[in-house]
């Protein structure tokens, strides 16, 4: 039997508005915050907040009229579809994101693509920053992927190091939009460090300066980039279409995680008095075990929909990661810094071909000379549906020559293999040498034995370990 829907009573409703943007509370998560005032889905979090699940599942059987029904819109929306319904809805006006160089247009989200392109070319750039580590810097510029228009802000304080943007996306209809930060050495591209994706804001009136912002402190990089005194940082943004609904699809949206957005799957950890994944609560020593029991049967017994666009597939919560990481339709991220295309396993070859690494279908065995500085190689291999890849490298140093060898993988646990070198001159050889992905490993002709001076050229042999099943 189905359960009827009414809608919110007029006097009712001045009673459910968020106490930030004074919008309705049609939204999960609803949060009382420190001062008792109610917080709704769309606003930024603050610490101390209680998620009040109770008031939730009451509101969700209540229909709210539109935000902008004083601007004509007559449209009732269910609970927890009212962010969709927002993002799309034909009578809201927005400003322009430029209007601090003295443009007043206001007009319709449809046409905010086609203004910024005829009266902002200028301000449309790719999506990259390149921050002068001792100098300030700010900006706010628009960037165009896939038709879609994201606009983005930044303000860099070099005496303390600390980059803070904002990244809006602005499209029709409602999508899940992600961006990736990527660091890289200036002058060095193949130095760099991915870091975790995280959630887009909408495109809204709100958007000024960065204030929905997120903050790095570079410093806490610079080491592993070489201390550079110029980076480049990449703004890699993907989109996605709206979640089916599959067992409330609305419902799933609500269980996710605060920290990275990706689907909550056990054990579930709290920070803030907010859900937190098993991933992120692992790495931060500041969350703890969730003790919330409701939540815990929940997450444990919900079925997620597969992250992979074409993949139809259902899975049991506990069952989501693992699925996803053999799923045929995964993408991979390509192991190329300065290349963002994403491919899929069966045609990684082809892409990997591209960036002129040698495939080594059988075992990774070649030649390579010791008096070369700088002559990389790439290789690669693929093993029970794992790519590794081996970059290799020498490097002229003050003391001596040094071979630096690098192990990447697309496996999410540890990937080990050991390395050999020997010579055309007689069949020693030399002590094996760990690799660990993700790490470089330097070994200097002193290590080798006496004779292997000798020789321009030595044959390298590269054995994979034996892969490990994640642990989920």
């Amino acid at each position: 039997m189905y359960e009827k829907i009414q809608k919110v009573p007029n006097s009712a409703l001045e009673h459910l508005q968020c106490a930030l943007c004074k919008r309705y509370l049609s939204c999960s998560p609803l949060s009382v915050m420190t001062d008792g005032g109610t917080r709704c889905g769309r606003c930024s979090g603050e610490e101390g907040c209680i998620r009040v699940f109770a008031l939730e599942v009451i509101l969700a059987r209540f229909a709210f009229p539109c935000i902008f029904k004083e601007s004509g819109c007559k449209q009732t929306v269910m609970y927890n579809e009212a962010i969709q319904h927002e993002a799309k809805c034909d009578f809201r006006s927005l400003l322009c994101p430029f209007s601090s160089h003295d443009c007043n247009w206001k007009d319709s989200r449809e046409q905010l693509l086609s203004h910024i392109t005829e009266s902002h070319h200028n301000r449309i750039k790719n999506s990259s920053i390149t921050l002068e580590l001792g100098q300030n810097s700010s900006d706010t510029f628009a960037t165009i992927k896939e038709k879609a228009l994201f606009i983005i802000g930044f303000v860099y304080d070099s005496t303390e190091s600390i980059l803070r943007y904002d990244v809006r996306y602005c499209a029709n209809e409602a999508t899940d939009s992600s961006v990736r930060i990527q660091l890289l050495n200036y002058v060095d591209r193949d130095c760099s460090i991915n870091l975790k994706a995280t959630n887009c804001h909408n495109f809204d009136e709100t958007f000024s300066e960065p204030q929905n912002d997120s903050t790095l402190n570079i410093n806490n990089y610079l080491s592993n980039l070489e201390n550079p005194p110029t980076i480049v940082v990449n703004l890699s943004l993907t989109q996605s279409l709206p979640l089916p609904h599959i067992s409330g699809g609305d419902f799933l949206n609500s269980l996710k995680c605060s920290e990275c957005f990706n689907y909550l799957i056990p054990p579930i950890f709290d920070l803030d008095e907010q859900l937190i994944c098993a991933d992120c609560g692992r790495t931060n020593p500041r969350c703890v075990p969730s003790e919330n029991e409701d939540i815990k049967r929940l997450v444990a017994d919900v079925h997620y929909p597969c992250r992979w666009r074409e993949c139809a597939t259902v899975v049991k919560s506990d069952q989501l990661k693992l699925h996803e990481l053999h799923c045929v339709h995964r993408s991979f991220d390509c192991f190329f810094p300065t290349c963002r295309k994403g491919f899929r396993l069966d045609s990684a070859i082809d892409h990997l071909l591209s960036h002129r690494a040698i495939f080594m279908p059988i075992g990774i065995e070649y030649t390579h000379k010791f008096a070369h500085t700088y002559n990389f190689k790439h290789l690669f291999t693929i093993r029970e549906g794992v790519i590794v890849v081996i970059q290799h490298s020498n490097v002229k140093s003050e003391e001596a020559n040094l071979h630096r060898v690098a192990l990447f993988s697309s496996n999410p646990t540890p990937v080990t293999a050991t390395i050999d070198f020997e010579h055309s001159h007689c069949k020693i050889k030399s002590k094996l040498f760990l690799l660990v992905s993700d790490h470089n490993t330097e070994v200097s002709l002193d290590q080798l034995p006496p004779c292997f001076k000798d020789s321009d050229e030595l044959k390298v042999a590269l054995n994979v370990d034996e892969l490990e099943e994640p642990n989920f």
